[in-house]
């Protein structure tokens, strides 16, 4: 139980939040800004001066809706959100008290010395227990992470308090009510690949230098305490090393040379603070470490960049299940992708696209609106997101198919487009855009 200690996590957030978020986010930027040697008092962290060139950009959620900002609306690089909980409860409520008594009942994976490499494995034992023991172990100086995995009811729980204002690009389960029926499919999903869940730290608590599975973007609220990640361009990864092998934060360079070449050109190093949020995009390593006791808010997203290479990651898993053994897995550990999801995969992949096709026909409609110049759509531009379709109307023939999976199977491309839909015979609206319909088409 908490004992009030500030090092507490249950104590974490309900009067010390609202007070520090202004102040920590200040201090945080402060920190991305600073060229000489880069010094964290409370981790006692130094670093050269060359090291982490890699700017990671701090915005505000109006920042994020102007002109200019395209990539990161996309989910195209990543970003720190400096006011991404605006309500109150967010930081207020939302804490290990919280969880203990929403879902102390649930599954959790207790690292019990950190994930300082692929050798720590988790303990599954109950929520409420993994807290408690993270607690106790921040109290005694040992750093210690537990995951609280979250299934679909649980997430809805949590972005409950979260409300106003959820952030578009952080509305990771859009798509689940439209091609899962059930609430088991949908529960099935979410614990299978740890699609959200809960990460509680204690003091000095860190997580190997990694990147994550099934091609997802991902983003963390940070809700209690300050955590510092190093995140790194996937385009340098020759150089990091195999997952597990590196302490980012003070790398052993005579053992791991080539990782100097990732500290001085590939990777950033940022603090994020209570009240923000940090998005990396697919691929992309990252390492973290807490100060002070921490509570965090994980999930992933499907973006125009990667829906492809997850559709193909979630198949592959599906049509490869791991191998059965003799032995039963241990209870509570996460199940395997369910019939019922891997039947319906294709039909949730059909709507990534379509969703994405329609939301870049609206932006390249305001980036033409915000220039003053006169819009153009899809089907008069030779801007489409993959490069073999990015063909004028006039040289553009169609294809048979009724939906995007035919389309594509056939080998012709799908996109958003105006005009089809006064074109007699046109399909009928996409995703409430009543203007907007789709079109299968080839290269002339």
């Amino acid at each position: 139980q908490s004992d009030g200690n500030s090092s507490s996590l249950a104590g974490l957030g309900r009067s010390e939040a609202p007070a520090m978020a202004p102040a920590l986010a200040a201090i945080a930027a402060l920190l991305s800004a600073i060229a000489a040697p880069t010094h964290v008092a409370g981790l006692e962290l130094e670093f050269p001066s060359d090291w982490f060139p890699v700017r990671i950009p701090r915005v505000t959620r109006e920042d994020l809706a102007l002109p200019g900002h395209e990539e990161l609306q996309r989910g195209g690089a990543p970003f720190i959100l400096t006011n991404a909980l605006q309500s109150s409860e967010a930081l207020t409520d939302l804490t290990a008290d919280w969880v203990k008594r929403k879902f102390g009942s649930r599954h959790a994976d207790l690292y019990e010395h950190g994930i300082r490499d692929t050798n720590d494995k988790p303990v599954i034992t109950s929520a409420s227990d993994a807290l408690e023991f993270v607690e106790n172990s921040g109290l005694a100086g040992n750093g210690s992470y537990a995951m609280v995995r979250l299934g679909a009811t649980q997430t809805a729980a949590v972005r409950a308090l979260m409300r106003p204002g959820y952030p578009a690009l952080f509305d990771s389960d859009w798509w689940l009510q439209s091609c899962l029926h059930s609430t088991a499919a949908r529960d099935n999903v979410f614990l299978a690949v740890a699609w959200s869940i809960l990460i509680v730290g204690s003091d000095s608590a860190g997580f190997h230098l990694h990147w994550d599975s099934i091609n997802t973007g991902t983003f963390q609220f940070q809700v209690a305490g300050t955590k510092h990640w190093v995140v790194c361009d996937p385009r340098g990864e020759e150089s990091f090393y195999d997952p597990g092998d590196i302490d980012a934060f003070a790398p052993d360079l005579k053992a791991y040379p080539a990782f100097r070449e990732a500290l001085t050109k590939h990777c950033a190093h940022v603090a994020v603070a209570p009240g923000e949020a940090l998005f990396y995009p697919s691929n992309w390593w990252h390492a973290t470490k807490s100060d002070g006791a921490t509570l965090g808010f994980v999930g992933r997203t499907v973006t125009r960049w990667n829906h492809k290479d997850v559709h193909q990651a979630l198949r592959k898993r599906c049509d490869n299940p791991a191998p059965r053994t003799s032995k039963p897995p241990p209870k509570g550990a996460p199940p395997a992708l369910s019939k019922e999801f891997c039947s319906a995969l294709d039909t949730c992949a059909e709507l990534w696209a379509d969703r994405f096709s329609v939301l870049e026909e609206r932006s390249l409609e305001r980036q033409a609106a915000s220039a003053g110049t006169t819009r153009r759509m899809l089907d008069g531009t030779v801007s489409h997101p993959d490069p073999e379709c990015r063909t004028a109307s006039q040289d553009r023939r169609d294809c048979s198919a009724g939906t995007h999976g035919e389309c594509i199977a056939s080998g012709c491309c799908w996109g958003p487009t105006r005009a089809r839909c006064s074109t007699p015979g046109g399909s009928g609206s996409l995703d409430g855009a009543s203007d907007l319909c789709p079109w299968c088409f080839a290269p002339a």
